[in-house]
């Protein structure tokens, strides 16, 4: 039959057309008015005869594929997931989330006149978790166990703070320049104080001098690492600031404004090292100590810091003396 194709103006055999010439797509008639590129409208693809004549294709465009869950219609209780798809169906039963190993065959026509999806949850193991291998543990974690070692820092500091709190109250600080003096004799080893602070990094300055180091003990395993090395570092917050008004989050540790001087004569504070256990973790808690005897009105005074020993310099002379 001929008929007249009103847009082109010419006569085609009708009969001749084939299902997909029956497709077209007006690309003039998408592009938008005005600027901008023409966009392809949808186009619908029908069926082909050899996916028309496939019941396993129709089975797979109603949802019946490979690893979908469905159980049957007259026992709705047991959950089946799909294994393989084909005119012979291979299903397995679903148990606390795994599925068995033991394999039934459906035919296609019965699962789809006998079975349905199963629309309802299904019980699955939580994917990457394996409790013969595991991993993503608190325990297991730098960030989290960082903040243990940080915790543990913390706690040993403040035992050490309230163990020598009673030299702080004969001390007197002074400004211009920052320094610290004794209002009472002291004697030998007496006289102490912690390198508190609440700046505990990976890093340090100079006044840090490998202040802390956080110790693992054998045969422990609340740490990844069995040494982490931690610094305190210098942190002095006088009552009022500069201005004369008054500082929001005071903190005095005088340890961090001792007076320095190049010779080790000069001194008479030397820094030392205190060992705390605190939840299995050994913490090296800076101290200084007076190394000679202090009378009233003494600035207290430590060798330049570029000198001082770190704990693992301290650690090394003590082995060293054992051999």
């Amino acid at each position: 039959m001929l008929e007249l194709n009103q847009k082109t103006g010419s006569i085609v055999d009708a009969s001749a057309l084939g299902l997909m010439d029956l497709v077209e797509v007006d690309a003039a008639a998408a592009a938008v008015a005005g600027s901008g590129p023409a966009s392809a409208a949808p186009v619908y693809m029908p069926d082909t005869v050899p996916q028309m004549q496939d019941i396993v294709y129709h089975a797979q465009k109603l949802g019946y594929k490979v690893d979908t869950y469905v159980n049957e219609k007259a026992t709705a209780d047991t959950v089946y997931m799909i294994t393989a798809m084909g005119e012979n169906v291979k299903v397995a039963e679903v148990v606390d989330g795994v599925v068995s190993n033991d394999v039934m065959e459906v035919k296609l026509e019965t699962l789809l006149s006998d079975w349905k999806l199963y629309k309802g949850k299904v019980f699955q193991k939580l994917p990457g978790w394996n409790p013969k291998k595991l991993a993503g543990l608190p325990s297991q974690s730098l960030a989290f166990n960082l903040d243990v070692a940080k915790g543990a820092v913390a706690l040993a500091m403040n035992a050490k703070c309230q163990e020598y709190n009673a030299c702080m109250t004969h001390t007197q600080i002074f400004t211009n320049p920052m320094s610290v003096k004794v209002l009472k004799h002291y004697s030998l080893g007496e006289f102490k104080l912690v390198g508190a602070s609440m700046r505990i990094e990976h890093r340090g300055s100079m006044r840090s001098s490998n202040s802390i180091i956080v110790l693992e003990p054998k045969g422990r395993s609340r740490m990844p690492h069995e040494i982490i090395k931690l610094y305190a570092n210098p942190h002095f917050v006088p009552p009022f600031s500069t201005k004369g008004e008054p500082n929001k989050a005071v903190w005095m540790a005088p340890f961090w404004i001792v007076g320095e001087v190049e010779t080790k004569a000069e001194a008479n504070m030397a820094l030392g090292f205190e060992e705390m256990t605190v939840g299995g973790v050994i913490v090296n808690v800076p101290v200084l100590t007076n190394k000679r005897q202090l009378k009233a009105g003494d600035e207290l005074i430590v060798r330049s810091w570029r000198e001082v020993p770190s704990v693992e310099g301290e650690a090394a002379a003590k082995k060293a003396k054992t051999k």
